[in-house]
C-alpha cells in the first residue's frame, strides 16, 4: 500500500523567513512586489533531526517581527504616527532572525523589517492601522504549532485511512520490524512510553506538553520510529512526516477504541458530553478525562497531563482555551459560543485555540471577515447544546432527522433572543427625578442657566409678611409645583422673568414626576423580568440529578 503525507507545514503553513535574496525596500504610496514563501518550492527527504526545533524557531521570528511592528505604533503614549514615521520604522529598524529558523541559514545579518515583510508574503503597511493589524495577523499565525493540532497523520487534510491505522498498530505489534523495543505491550499505551523511556523529557516538560511533544519527537528513537512506519506505509517523506506518522500511532495508542467504533463524543471509551458534566466547567471535564486514562492504564500520574492535551487538541480543543470564565458551563449558550468560535479558528489554523485565552478565541470569532465555522462543526455544537437543554434526546448523530435539527436551530434562536432581551433589560437604568427635571429645563430654556441657584419664593399662606420658601427653577421642576400669583421673583438674571417661568410650570411638558413615576416602574418591571428569567435559565441548568427531584 501506498499513502502520501501532505505536506502539511510548507503548504498550508508556509515555513517563513524563506526567501532567496531579500532586497526590498519600503517606498512610499508606491506598490512593492512581494514573493510568498509558499510559492518555493520544498524538498521530499527525509527531515533533518532538528526540523521541528527549525519550525518553531521560525514562529519565534514572527512573534519577533510583530513586537518590532508594535513598536512602531506608539499612540498608546499619546504620540502620533505619520505614514511617514511608518515608512522610517519599516526602512530603519532590523530583525535577526532566530538562530535555529530557516531564514537565519539563508540571511544570517539583521535584516530590514520591510525586506522580512516583503518575503513573507505581505503588503507593506503605509498606516499605522496597517502596522497594527499586521502584527496582529503574525501573532495569530505565531499560535499555530507547526505540527497543528498534535493529530499527526490521523488529522491530515487527508486523514490516514482506517486500514493504514490497522496496519500501522499491527507493526507495533509484531516482532519482525527490526526496530528496536518492538513489540509493544498488549495493553496500555505502549507507544507514549516507550518513546519516553529514555528520552529527555523531565518530570517538568511534562507539565507543558508543546515543550514535551517537541522533546519527544527530536529523539532519536521517534524519528527512527517515524521512519519505519512511514517506510512500512510507503507514505512519502516531507518536512513532518515522520512527526506525523509518531503523533497518529500516540494516538491510537491512546485511543484505539476511535478506530475500532469512532463517535463524535467519546475519547478512550469516555463519553465527553456526559450529562453529569451539564453545568460544569470545562476545567473540571478536563479534569474527569485525566482521571479515566489514569484508571484504565492509558497514562499514568507522570504522562497524563501530556496524554490529556494530546487527546483534546485533537478531538475537542475547546476545552484548552485558557482563562475561560467560571460562568462559561457546559451546555451552556456561552459554552456553545465558545466551541464554535474555537471551531472557525481550529478550521483555519489547525492547532492555535489551546494557545489562546477566551478573551482572544471570541474577540478573533468577532472580527469582521473571521472565518466561520465548518457547517459540520456548528451542527455537532448545536446537537450537544439541544441535548444539555433537553430539547432533544441523546443519541447517535445520524439518527438525527433534519427535523429534529430545526427543532433545534428553532430552541436556539428563541434562547439567543431571550438572551439579547435580558441584555436590554439589565441596561434600564433606575431613573433620576433630578437628572429628568435637569433635561427638561435644558431643552426649555438652554444650557447656560442658573437653573440650582434660587430664583423665586413663595410667601407662607399663614405668614404674610414672611419672605417665604426659596426655590430654584431645578426644585420646582422636581417637585411639579405649579405656580400662581403668590409666587415672587426675588433675583432676576438668565432672561427669565416670573411670568415666562409660571407660564412654564402650567405647560403640557411639566411633567417630570409622571415621567419618573412611568420610568420607575419600567425599570421595576425590567428587573423582575431579569429575574424571572434568570430563574428559569438555572432551572435549564440545573444537574441532571436535581432536576428528577
Amino acid at each position: 500500500m501506498s499513502i502520501s503525507a501532505p505536506p502539511r507545514t510548507l503548504a498550508d503553513n508556509p515555513s517563513p523567513f524563506v526567501v532567496e535574496t531579500p532586497v526590498a525596500v519600503a517606498q512610499g504610496a508606491s506598490s512593492t512586489p512581494t514573493t510568498n514563501a509558499s510559492d518555493a518550492p520544498h524538498s521530499v527527504q527525509t527531515p533533518a533531526p532538528d526540523a521541528l526545533r527549525t519550525q518553531q524557531a521560525d514562529q519565534q521570528n514572527l512573534r519577533n517581527l510583530a513586537a518590532q511592528l508594535r513598536g512602531i505604533d506608539t499612540r498608546a503614549h499619546g504620540n502620533p504616527v505619520t505614514p511617514d514615521a511608518v515608512l522610517s520604522g519599516l526602512n530603519n529598524n532590523r530583525l535577526t532572525a532566530h538562530k535555529d529558523s530557516a531564514y537565519a541559514h539563508v540571511q544570517p545579518t539583521a535584516q530590514t523589517l520591510a525586506t522580512v515583510i516583503t518575503h513573507l508574503g505581505f503588503e507593506l503597511p503605509r498606516t499605522v492601522e496597517e502596522v497594527a493589524a499586521l502584527a496582529q495577523k503574525l501573532e495569530q499565525k505565531a499560535l499555530q504549532h507547526p505540527l497543528g493540532d498534535f493529530g499527526g497523520a490521523l488529522t491530515w487534510p487527508i486523514p490516514m485511512a482506517p486500514a493504514d491505522q490497522h496496519s500501522l498498530r499491527a507493526f507495533l505489534k509484531s516482532d519482525t520490524t527490526g526496530v528496536p523495543g518492538l513489540p509493544l505491550p498488549p495493553h496500555g499505551n505502549g507507544v507514549l512510553t516507550y518513546l519516553l523511556s529514555g528520552s529527555s523529557v523531565s518530570q517538568s516538560d511534562l507539565q507543558n506538553p508543546t515543550v514535551a511533544v517537541q522533546k519527544l519527537l527530536d529523539s532519536p528513537k521517534a524519528r527512527a520510529l517515524g521512519q519505519a512506519l512511514q517506510d512500512h506505509l510507503q507514505g512519502a517523506a516531507t518536512d513532518t512526516s515522520l512527526y506525523d506518522y509518531v503523533l497518529a500511532a500516540i494516538h491510537l495508542g491512546l485511543d484505539p477504541e476511535s478506530l475500532k467504533s469512532p463517535e463524535r463524543n467519546k475519547i478512550a471509551e469516555w463519553p465527553l458530553h456526559d450529562p453529569d458534566h451539564w453545568g460544569q466547567p470545562p476545567s473540571e471535564v478536563v479534569a474527569c478525562l485525566s482521571r479515566h486514562l489514569e484508571k484504565n492504564g492509558r497514562a499514568n500520574s507522570k504522562t497524563v497531563k501530556l496524554a490529556t492535551h494530546l487527546l483534546l487538541s485533537r478531538v475537542a480543543p475547546q476545552f484548552l482555551i485558557k482563562d475561560i470564565p467560571d460562568s462559561v458551563k457546559i451546555g451552556s449558550m456561552a459554552w456553545f459560543n465558545l466551541t464554535v468560535a474555537a471551531a472557525a479558528i481550529e478550521a483555519e489554523r489547525p492547532g492555535t485555540v489551546a494557545n489562546m485565552t477566551f478573551a482572544e478565541v471570541m474577540i478573533t470569532a468577532g472580527t469582521q471577515g473571521a472565518a466561520t465555522a465548518p457547517a459540520s462543526a456548528q451542527t455537532a455544537a448545536l446537537l450537544d447544546w439541544s441535548v444539555a437543554n433537553n430539547i432533544l434526546e441523546a443519541k447517535n448523530d445520524a439518527l438525527y432527522s433534519q427535523g429534529d435539527i430545526n427543532k433545534a436551530q428553532a430552541a436556539l434562536t428563541h434562547q439567543q433572543a431571550k438572551l439579547k432581551e435580558v441584555s436590554a433589560l439589565l441596561n434600564t437604568p433606575m431613573p433620576n427625578r433630578r437628572e429628568i427635571a435637569l433635561a427638561l429645563l435644558k431643552k426649555t430654556f438652554g444650557e447656560n442657566v442658573s437653573f440650582e441657584e434660587p430664583k423665586f419664593s413663595k410667601p407662607s399662606p399663614h405668614a404674610l409678611h414672611s419672605p417665604g420658601v426659596k426655590y430654584s427653577m431645578l426644585d420646582i421642576t422636581m417637585e411639579g409645583l405649579v405656580m400662581d400669583d403668590r409666587w415672587r421673583i426675588i433675583k432676576h438674571g438668565d432672561n427669565i422673568d416670573l411670568a415666562t417661568f409660571k407660564a412654564f410650570t402650567k405647560s403640557p411638558e411639566f411633567n417630570v414626576i409622571k415621567t419618573f413615576e412611568d420610568a420607575f416602574s419600567t425599570a421595576i418591571a425590567s428587573h423582575k423580568a431579569v429575574k424571572q428569567l434568570s430563574i428559569v435559565n438555572a432551572l435549564t441548568h440545573l444537574p441532571p440529578e436535581d432536576k428528577k427531584i
